[in-house]
Protein backbone atom coordinates (compact mmCIF):
# COMPACT_ATOMS: atom_id res chain seq x y z
CA UNK A 1 0.00 0.00 0.00
CA UNK A 2 1.40 3.37 -0.87
CA UNK A 3 2.12 5.17 2.88
CA UNK A 4 3.73 8.34 1.80
CA UNK A 5 3.61 11.63 -0.15
CA UNK A 6 6.71 10.35 -3.17
CA UNK A 7 4.49 7.53 -3.30
CA UNK A 8 1.01 9.43 -3.90
CA UNK A 9 3.26 11.58 -6.59
CA UNK A 10 4.00 7.71 -8.44
CA UNK A 11 0.25 7.27 -8.59
CA UNK A 12 -0.70 10.06 -10.49
CA UNK A 13 2.53 10.11 -12.21
CA UNK A 14 1.95 6.44 -13.62
CA UNK A 15 -1.42 7.16 -13.92
CA UNK A 16 -0.91 9.80 -16.34
CA UNK A 17 -2.82 8.11 -19.61
CA UNK A 18 -5.16 6.62 -17.34
CA UNK A 19 -6.23 9.38 -15.87
CA UNK A 20 -9.31 10.63 -17.84
CA UNK A 21 -10.37 6.87 -17.98
CA UNK A 22 -10.39 6.00 -14.29
CA UNK A 23 -12.01 9.31 -13.63
CA UNK A 24 -13.91 10.10 -16.46
CA UNK A 25 -17.72 9.94 -14.15
CA UNK A 26 -16.15 12.59 -11.59
CA UNK A 27 -14.47 14.83 -14.41
CA UNK A 28 -17.71 15.68 -16.32
CA UNK A 29 -19.67 15.97 -13.06
CA UNK A 30 -16.81 18.30 -12.07
CA UNK A 31 -16.50 20.34 -15.03
CA UNK A 32 -20.67 21.07 -14.58
CA UNK A 33 -20.03 21.92 -11.25
CA UNK A 34 -17.42 24.66 -12.11
CA UNK A 35 -18.96 25.62 -14.53
CA UNK A 36 -22.60 26.63 -12.46
CA UNK A 37 -20.18 28.37 -9.86
CA UNK A 38 -18.78 30.89 -12.08
CA UNK A 39 -21.93 31.38 -14.01
CA UNK A 40 -23.70 32.63 -10.49
CA UNK A 41 -23.03 35.02 -7.35
CA UNK A 42 -21.09 35.12 -5.36
CA UNK A 43 -18.06 34.35 -8.36
CA UNK A 44 -19.82 36.00 -11.19
CA UNK A 45 -20.36 39.50 -9.57
CA UNK A 46 -16.46 39.58 -7.51
CA UNK A 47 -14.50 40.83 -10.26
CA UNK A 48 -12.45 37.27 -10.69
CA UNK A 49 -9.63 37.93 -12.71
CA UNK A 50 -6.28 35.31 -12.09
CA UNK A 51 -6.95 32.00 -11.09
CA UNK A 52 -4.52 29.36 -9.21
CA UNK A 53 -5.27 25.81 -9.68
CA UNK A 54 -3.68 23.69 -6.88
CA UNK A 55 -4.19 20.44 -7.75
CA UNK A 56 -4.31 20.60 -11.51
CA UNK A 57 -3.96 17.10 -11.78
CA UNK A 58 -4.52 16.68 -15.86
CA UNK A 59 -5.81 20.31 -16.73
CA UNK A 60 -9.65 19.69 -16.97
CA UNK A 61 -9.92 22.79 -14.68
CA UNK A 62 -7.33 24.96 -16.20
CA UNK A 63 -8.75 24.33 -19.53
CA UNK A 64 -12.18 25.44 -18.38
CA UNK A 65 -10.96 28.33 -17.15
CA UNK A 66 -8.85 29.27 -19.89
CA UNK A 67 -12.26 29.01 -22.03
CA UNK A 68 -13.97 31.52 -19.63
CA UNK A 69 -10.71 34.23 -20.07
CA UNK A 70 -9.42 34.18 -16.97
CA UNK A 71 -5.80 34.63 -16.33
CA UNK A 72 -4.76 30.87 -14.23
CA UNK A 73 -1.92 29.57 -13.12
CA UNK A 74 -1.42 25.77 -11.89
CA UNK A 75 0.15 23.67 -9.74
CA UNK A 76 0.44 19.86 -9.15
CA UNK A 77 2.61 17.57 -6.87
CA UNK A 78 3.11 15.44 -9.68
CA UNK A 79 5.33 16.86 -12.46
CA UNK A 80 4.05 14.63 -14.68
CA UNK A 81 0.38 16.14 -14.45
CA UNK A 82 1.88 19.83 -15.06
CA UNK A 83 3.71 18.32 -18.19
CA UNK A 84 0.35 16.86 -19.48
CA UNK A 85 -1.45 20.31 -18.36
CA UNK A 86 1.04 22.10 -20.64
CA UNK A 87 0.36 20.54 -23.78
CA UNK A 88 -3.30 20.43 -23.17
CA UNK A 89 -3.61 24.14 -23.12
CA UNK A 90 -0.80 25.14 -25.32
CA UNK A 91 -4.02 25.75 -28.24
CA UNK A 92 -4.96 28.98 -25.91
CA UNK A 93 -1.82 30.74 -26.26
CA UNK A 94 -2.19 32.06 -22.81
CA UNK A 95 0.90 33.07 -20.54
CA UNK A 96 0.17 30.32 -17.45
CA UNK A 97 2.77 29.61 -14.89
CA UNK A 98 2.86 26.13 -13.80
CA UNK A 99 4.49 25.21 -10.18
CA UNK A 100 5.50 21.30 -9.22
CA UNK A 101 4.51 21.70 -5.17
CA UNK A 102 3.06 19.85 -2.74
CA UNK A 103 0.18 21.53 -1.23
CA UNK A 104 1.78 22.02 2.10
CA UNK A 105 4.93 24.00 0.95
CA UNK A 106 2.50 26.17 -1.86
CA UNK A 107 3.17 29.47 -0.08
CA UNK A 108 6.84 29.20 -0.29
CA UNK A 109 6.52 27.85 -3.94
CA UNK A 110 4.42 29.73 -5.58
CA UNK A 111 4.18 33.53 -6.01
CA UNK A 112 1.82 35.90 -5.63
CA UNK A 113 -2.18 36.24 -4.59
CA UNK A 114 -5.13 34.95 -6.43
CA UNK A 115 -8.74 35.79 -7.00
CA UNK A 116 -9.72 32.37 -6.52
CA UNK A 117 -7.54 29.43 -5.70
CA UNK A 118 -8.92 25.54 -6.45
CA UNK A 119 -8.35 22.70 -4.71
CA UNK A 120 -10.85 20.16 -6.29
CA UNK A 121 -11.54 16.64 -6.41
CA UNK A 122 -10.42 14.18 -3.37
CA UNK A 123 -7.18 15.58 -2.95
CA UNK A 124 -7.50 16.89 0.80
CA UNK A 125 -7.54 13.30 1.60
CA UNK A 126 -4.45 12.05 0.37
CA UNK A 127 -3.39 14.09 3.75
CA UNK A 128 -3.68 12.83 7.68
CA UNK A 129 -5.82 15.20 9.24
CA UNK A 130 -3.41 17.57 10.86
CA UNK A 131 -2.07 17.72 7.38
CA UNK A 132 -5.48 18.43 6.24
CA UNK A 133 -5.70 21.61 8.18
CA UNK A 134 -2.32 22.49 7.24
CA UNK A 135 -2.84 22.03 3.64
CA UNK A 136 -6.31 24.87 4.01
CA UNK A 137 -4.47 27.28 5.56
CA UNK A 138 -1.23 27.32 2.89
CA UNK A 139 -4.95 27.87 -0.15
CA UNK A 140 -6.42 30.49 2.16
CA UNK A 141 -2.36 32.18 2.13
CA UNK A 142 -2.80 32.44 -1.73
CA UNK A 143 -5.80 34.03 -1.37
CA UNK A 144 -6.58 37.79 -2.04
CA UNK A 145 -8.11 39.39 1.07
CA UNK A 146 -11.64 39.83 0.44
CA UNK A 147 -11.67 36.51 -2.32
CA UNK A 148 -12.34 32.56 -2.46
CA UNK A 149 -10.75 29.28 -2.15
CA UNK A 150 -12.94 26.72 -3.66
CA UNK A 151 -12.54 22.98 -2.31
CA UNK A 152 -13.63 19.92 -2.50
CA UNK A 153 -13.47 16.84 -0.02
CA UNK A 154 -15.33 13.57 0.45
CA UNK A 155 -17.47 12.98 3.35
CA UNK A 156 -15.03 11.30 5.53
CA UNK A 157 -17.68 10.02 8.32
CA UNK A 158 -20.53 9.23 5.79
CA UNK A 159 -17.88 7.04 3.65
CA UNK A 160 -16.50 5.58 6.44
CA UNK A 161 -19.88 4.96 8.19
CA UNK A 162 -21.12 3.55 4.97
CA UNK A 163 -18.26 0.89 4.51
CA UNK A 164 -18.94 0.69 0.68
CA UNK A 165 -16.37 -1.73 -0.87
CA UNK A 166 -16.67 -0.89 -4.82
CA UNK A 167 -17.46 1.97 -6.97
CA UNK A 168 -17.59 2.40 -10.83
CA UNK A 169 -15.54 5.56 -11.34
CA UNK A 170 -16.31 5.84 -15.34
CA UNK A 171 -17.36 4.32 -18.47
CA UNK A 172 -17.67 5.32 -22.27
CA UNK A 173 -15.82 5.42 -25.69
CA UNK A 174 -13.02 7.00 -26.63
CA UNK A 175 -13.59 7.27 -30.52
CA UNK A 176 -10.74 9.41 -31.01
CA UNK A 177 -8.24 6.50 -29.98
CA UNK A 178 -10.81 3.86 -30.55
CA UNK A 179 -11.01 2.39 -26.67
CA UNK A 180 -13.89 1.19 -25.10
CA UNK A 181 -13.58 1.68 -21.23
CA UNK A 182 -14.37 0.89 -17.70
CA UNK A 183 -12.96 2.25 -14.30
CA UNK A 184 -13.67 1.28 -10.85
CA UNK A 185 -12.25 1.54 -7.13
CA UNK A 186 -12.10 -1.93 -4.66
CA UNK A 187 -12.06 0.03 -0.94
CA UNK A 188 -10.87 -1.45 2.06
CA UNK A 189 -12.09 1.01 4.68
CA UNK A 190 -10.33 0.97 8.03
CA UNK A 191 -12.07 -0.21 11.39
CA UNK A 192 -11.44 3.49 12.93
CA UNK A 193 -12.18 6.80 11.28
CA UNK A 194 -8.81 8.40 12.57
CA UNK A 195 -7.42 5.03 10.25
CA UNK A 196 -6.18 4.77 6.83
CA UNK A 197 -8.45 3.75 3.82
CA UNK A 198 -7.08 1.26 0.92
CA UNK A 199 -8.29 2.01 -2.65
CA UNK A 200 -7.34 -0.56 -5.39
CA UNK A 201 -8.25 1.36 -8.83
CA UNK A 202 -8.63 -0.23 -12.27
CA UNK A 203 -9.08 1.10 -15.56
CA UNK A 204 -9.44 -1.67 -18.18
CA UNK A 205 -9.38 -0.55 -22.01
CA UNK A 206 -10.33 -2.49 -24.98
CA UNK A 207 -9.04 -1.46 -28.32
CA UNK A 208 -11.48 -2.41 -30.64
CA UNK A 209 -9.45 -2.30 -34.06
CA UNK A 210 -7.17 -4.71 -32.72
CA UNK A 211 -9.31 -6.14 -30.43
CA UNK A 212 -6.87 -5.81 -27.19
CA UNK A 213 -7.28 -4.89 -23.77
CA UNK A 214 -5.18 -3.68 -21.76
CA UNK A 215 -5.96 -3.53 -17.94
CA UNK A 216 -4.20 -0.83 -15.13
CA UNK A 217 -4.31 -1.26 -11.30
CA UNK A 218 -2.55 0.73 -8.55
CA UNK A 219 -3.61 1.08 -5.03
CA UNK A 220 -3.27 3.88 -2.64
CA UNK A 221 -4.06 5.12 0.61
CA UNK A 222 -6.83 7.11 1.46
CA UNK A 223 -7.59 9.54 5.06
CA UNK A 224 -11.01 10.69 6.29
CA UNK A 225 -11.55 14.13 5.99
CA UNK A 226 -13.96 14.96 8.91
CA UNK A 227 -16.39 17.92 7.76
CA UNK A 228 -16.99 18.88 11.39
CA UNK A 229 -13.28 19.58 12.26
CA UNK A 230 -12.58 21.52 8.65
CA UNK A 231 -16.17 24.17 9.79
CA UNK A 232 -14.19 24.64 13.14
CA UNK A 233 -10.73 25.52 11.52
CA UNK A 234 -12.69 27.66 9.11
CA UNK A 235 -14.78 29.49 11.87
CA UNK A 236 -11.17 30.01 13.90
CA UNK A 237 -9.76 32.00 10.65
CA UNK A 238 -12.93 34.21 11.09
CA UNK A 239 -13.53 33.69 7.49
CA UNK A 240 -16.82 33.33 5.91
CA UNK A 241 -18.00 30.13 3.87
CA UNK A 242 -20.80 28.06 2.12
CA UNK A 243 -21.58 24.75 1.13
CA UNK A 244 -22.36 23.89 -2.23
CA UNK A 245 -24.47 21.77 -4.35
CA UNK A 246 -22.99 19.17 -6.47
CA UNK A 247 -24.70 17.26 -9.75
CA UNK A 248 -24.21 13.89 -11.25
CA UNK A 249 -23.09 10.63 -9.97
CA UNK A 250 -19.54 11.10 -10.49
CA UNK A 251 -19.02 12.92 -7.03
CA UNK A 252 -19.92 10.63 -4.22
CA UNK A 253 -19.59 11.76 -0.93
CA UNK A 254 -18.39 15.09 -2.53
CA UNK A 255 -18.90 18.27 -0.15
CA UNK A 256 -17.46 21.22 -2.18
CA UNK A 257 -16.87 24.53 -0.26
CA UNK A 258 -16.77 27.78 -1.14
CA UNK A 259 -14.93 30.09 1.42
CA UNK A 260 -14.50 34.12 1.14
CA UNK A 261 -11.00 35.25 2.63
CA UNK A 262 -11.44 38.00 5.18
CA UNK A 263 -10.66 41.72 4.34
Amino acid sequence: MLTNRDDVECYYSSNVAYYDYLYSDHLASSEMLLESLLLKPPLHNSSIVSVLDACCGSGHDVELLLRHGFNVDASDLCQEMIDYTQVRVRKFNKQCQFFQSDVLELESRVQGLYDLVLFRGNTLGHLRAPDQLRAVRQLYGKTKPGKYLLLDFRDGRRYHEEQKGFELRGSGIDRINHLAYFSFYQIKHAIDFTGTYEISSTVVLFDYRTLKFTRKSQRIEGHYVDVKLLVDFLSSMGCSYEFVETYGEGLPYLKTVLIKKAG
